[in-house]
């Protein structure tokens, strides 16, 4: 139809009609074509300023919107945090709609806009469209208010150093604040649509932080992953460490609680030059949490380091949890700590790494039973870092008069590497060893036919009788190669009493003698590993990782820290190397 015809139309239309009724007419023509989705109708030799924008909105029961707020934003506006002053800008506009639920707005710059429309009772949409030069109207097919959704994002314990901290949305007039008893950010009142986040600090020493496609659909609640704002703030570099604990992994089943996992790094999986020379900026955390950790070895200048993480659970068949490390901050401190890893709390008594090339064993627990080496015991490798070599004559560490178990359960293991002859040798005691008497104590050993075996008295008997315990493995270890071994000794039964060897249950039932008769496992006798506390049965060969743990730890446990610290590690799987600082 020509624009003749349409005047003629229209004169005649307005013969019949009355000038009310026109004014529908020319609104049915007007809205007629809008374009669908929100893309913008070219124009006719339009400049910058000179675009209209145009939509009729509806409430959800079909009747106009009239009155609500209409707020447009670029894309890349966040609202204002009070911080610093914020200049009013041409491309923020705010308006309402009229009776029939229509708006206009006018002189629109060229850009890519955010539109949102709100009843200011829970129903809203949200429209946004891109400005050409070419552009004199932009005509939104209708559209309908539908109910609002809420953002909640779990932020953790906030340092007092970072201020107020702010949550916004990129193309909204919306600001959540942290609150400090819930540790939560709570944004309401959102349009259904598919966001970016950013959350701000009020010190600037603090760089914001973003969380992309965060989708809010109508009348839903949605609960964002933690956001751990002061590392991912402060750090350059992140990457996530997944527990395999499923058949193609460490396979465990059950839970496993206050787990030592040790965290390999090596020129394969971690650039050293992206951290502190001393590893001192290094991090782990769950959610917002920060865990305690320990660097065993830090050799940048070799491309290894070998670090222990506490980790508080570990679920077992699993693959999907994830702890978070951090590293790029060269003003961070070290946070190394050896005490909160192998806490007492959790039942350490005593660790010994082995890697020392001093006089002086360290224990890596708070006990500080730290060992002195007789006779001439050498640093070599072990199944990772460094272990002891112990050359069957002479050579033990000594601890002095520490862990005696009394009436308690305990885990006793390590790794160790036989290269003696068919001879006893023991790999940790507290005892003079020989015959069973009332001050025996306990002792850890391989027998002469390759049983690996614990052995505890409190009363003169013969091994086997009232008073003695004895638990073996069924299987002999007969070759020089590395393995794990671990004895439980649980002092509520026997049958709960277990030896493990790379973390297979290979007890030997039955046990000589009823742990549920032993007496209270005291003496005066020196701990030491190597060697009884006569000097006899001495180790031949290396050993490394000795530990003793207080409690009684599941076969996961066990199972755990031979899949582990094996060189192939099967529970831990490193994540890809994250450049937060390029994200952010």
């Amino acid at each position: 139809m020509n624009r003749h015809s349409l005047l003629k139309k229209i004169s005649g239309f307005l013969k019949m009609r009355s000038c009310a009724n026109f004014l529908v007419f020319a609104y049915s023509m007007f809205w007629f074509g809008c374009t669908p989705g929100g893309n913008p109708i070219s124009g006719t030799g339009s400049q910058a300023g000179n675009a209209r924008i145009a939509c009729i909105v509806y409430n959800d029961d079909g009747t106009p919107a009239s009155g609500a707020a209409v707020i447009m934003r670029t894309h890349d506006y966040t609202a204002d945090t009070g911080s610093s002053l914020k200049k009013i800008s041409s491309s923020m506009r705010d308006t309402r709609t009229d009776s029939r639920g229509i708006f206009y707005i006018d002189s629109v710059d060229t850009g890519n806009y955010c539109i949102e429309v709100n009843d200011r009772n829970s129903h809203a949409l949200l429209l946004t469209c891109a400005i050409n030069k070419s552009d004199t109207l932009v005509r939104f097919p209708k559209a309908t208010l539908v109910p609002t959704g809420s953002i909640k994002v779990n932020v953790g314990l906030k340092p007092e150093s970072v201020g107020g901290l702010y949550l916004q949305i990129y193309g909204l007039e919306r600001l959540g604040r942290y609150d400090n008893e819930t540790r939560e950010i709570v944004i309401d009142d959102i349009p259904s649509g598919s966001y970016t986040l950013k959350m701000v600090a009020s010190n600037d020493d603090y760089r914001p932080v973003e969380v992309k496609n965060v989708v809010v659909d109508s009348s839903e609640f949605v609960a964002i992953d933690t956001i751990d704002f002061l590392h991912q703030s402060q750090w350059k570099y992140s990457r996530k460490l997944y527990f395999n604990t499923a058949r193609s992994g460490a396979d465990v089943t059950g839970m496993v609680k206050d787990f030592p996992l040790l965290v390999r790094l090596d020129k394969n999986n971690f650039n050293f030059d992206q951290a502190s020379a001393n590893g001192s900026d290094l991090r782990f955390t769950k959610n917002t949490t920060a865990l305690p950790y320990k660097i065993e070895l830090w050799d940048a200048a070799n491309l290894t380091a070998l670090v222990r993480v506490k980790i508080d659970t570990i679920f077992g068949n699993d693959s999907s949890n994830f702890i978070t490390m951090y590293w790029g901050n060269t003003v961070a401190s070290d946070s190394s700590n050896s005490a909160a890893v192998f806490d007492t709390a959790s039942g350490f008594q005593g660790v010994w790494h082995l890697n020392e090339n001093e006089k002086t064993i360290e224990d890596a627990t708070a006990n500080g039973f730290d060992g002195l080496k007789t006779g001439s015991p050498k640093r070599v490798a072990g199944t990772f870092g460094y272990a002891q070599h112990f050359n069957g004559s002479g050579d033990y560490i000594e601890m002095g008069n520490v862990c005696n178990p009394d009436t308690g359960s305990f885990t006793v293991g390590g790794w160790i590497r036989k290269t003696g002859g068919k001879k006893i040798q023991t790999i940790i005691s507290k005892s003079i060893g020989g015959p069973a008497t009332a001050s025996y104590g306990w002792l850890f050993q391989v027998g002469s036919d390759g049983a690996v075996g614990i052995f505890m008295a409190t009363a003169d008997s013969s091994w086997g009788g009232t008073g003695t315990f004895v638990l073996n493995s069924s299987i002999m270890l007969t070759d020089s190669g590395w393995h794990h071994v671990a004895v439980v000794v649980n002092r509520s039964s026997s049958s709960d009493c277990h030896v493990y060897i790379d973390g297979v249950d290979v007890s030997s039932y039955p046990a000589g003698g009823e742990i549920e008769k032993l007496g209270k496992v005291v003496n005066t006798s020196p701990l030491r590993i190597g060697a009884d506390a006569n000097g006899n049965c001495m180790w031949n060969g290396s050993l490394d990782e000795i530990f003793i743990i207080n409690r009684v730890q599941s076969a996961d446990y066990i199972k755990l820290l031979y899949k582990n610290q094996s060189p192939e590690d099967k529970l831990l799987v490193h994540g890809k190397t994250v450049d937060i600082s390029a994200q952010n």
